[in-house]
């Protein structure tokens, strides 16, 4: 016997699994096509399903994660990339559709294109021409410096971000605003960023006393510094704010609420959806122009580390002594 959890999960994998086959046929029905040319073929994945357009050569990756946070699904969508390099394919557009649900107005529609540039065919094989340490699914609560230097190398996150999250143009402007509004890369900005809410079902959190130490031995050695927290928990960036006070800042474009409810599952407290996505992978961008980068240990922090070591500023996790217990 199953759970009922479990079994929900399966029907509503089988109904996604439906849904993109009609959706990605009745697409090509719709368009006058060579009598020649053959049906698509599909690999199925954990997190994801792969379309591959015989005649075009051309892969689609499907996201089927949902659920859950966008940098949650935005990690299922590497790891797939992954799995497809590991076989010999190369994913040439991402779509969304049936994925980041609580980071869109319209559910069903593709959202993917208003974070990030859809490259060619071409750019896409071109950019993607380089391959990664290893192909192995890497665990996203392990070592974010082994990860970027041994696993993924540098060489192929740069290749990565830029093939399938080069930012749009309204998210690299809004980036751009965050990033000077906060002055962060203008001051020696020591961003922290801080998980509350739901996360402590995944990884206990690591006392803020912890931060604070980190926090101050880095003072200790720069001149110009402010902190900037980012966190979805209030309570913390009061106490960030009380004890740092002018010194600290936090980006007010972003909510936060005093319970544990993820803010993505919070209508009241997340707003706009697509504004809420395009604001939450802005900050994203914006604070891997920080000098520093002290992070919780999860999917945020995934992606902040990859940006921030990417762009060579240094990076301290935590929580890795809490994971796995």
């Amino acid at each position: 016997m199953i759970s009922k959890k479990k079994h929900d999960i399966i029907i509503r994998k089988q109904k996604i699994y439906d849904e993109v086959l009609f959706k990605a046929v009745s697409t090509r029905k719709a368009s006058p096509r060579s009598k020649s040319e053959e049906n698509p073929l599909f690999s199925f994945y954990q997190y994801a399903i792969l379309e591959h357009k015989c005649t075009h050569n051309y892969n689609i990756l499907w996201m089927t994660h949902d659920g859950a946070g966008i940098f949650s699904c935005l990690t299922t969508a590497l790891w797939t990339v992954l799995q497809a390099v590991e076989e010999g394919k190369i994913c040439h557009e991402i779509n969304n559709s049936f994925s980041m649900s609580a980071f869109k107005n319209e559910q069903g529609t593709c959202t993917w294109e208003q974070l990030f540039k859809k490259k060619s065919k071409s750019e896409i094989e071109s950019i993607m021409s380089v391959t990664p340490i290893s192909t192995e699914v890497f665990d996203h609560h392990s070592d974010y410096g082994t990860i970027f230097k041994n696993k993924l190398g540098p060489t192929w996150v740069k290749a990565y971000l830029n093939a399938y999250m080069s930012p749009s143009e309204a998210l690299s402007e809004k980036a751009s605003f965050f990033t000077k509004e906060y002055k962060i890369a203008e001051l020696n900005t020591i961003a922290v960023c801080y998980r509350g809410t739901d996360k402590f079902k995944e990884v206990p959190p690591t006392p803020l006393s912890k931060y604070f130490d980190t926090i101050e031995e880095l003072i200790e050695k720069e001149e110009n510094w402010q902190v900037l927290i980012q966190t979805d928990q209030k309570q913390v960036c009061e106490i960030f704010l009380e004890r740092y006070r002018e010194k600290c800042i936090y980006i007010k474009e972003l909510p936060v609420t005093t319970g544990r409810i993820a803010i993505h599952n919070d209508q009241k407290a997340c707003g706009n959806r697509e504004i809420f996505a395009e604001n939450l992978c802005a900050m994203c961008l914006a604070l891997s122009k920080s000098k520093y980068l002290i992070t919780h240990t999860g999917n945020v922090g995934l992606f902040l580390a990859l940006n921030s070591l990417l762009a060579g500023n240094k990076v301290i996790q935590l929580d890795l002594d809490r994971c796995n217990k």
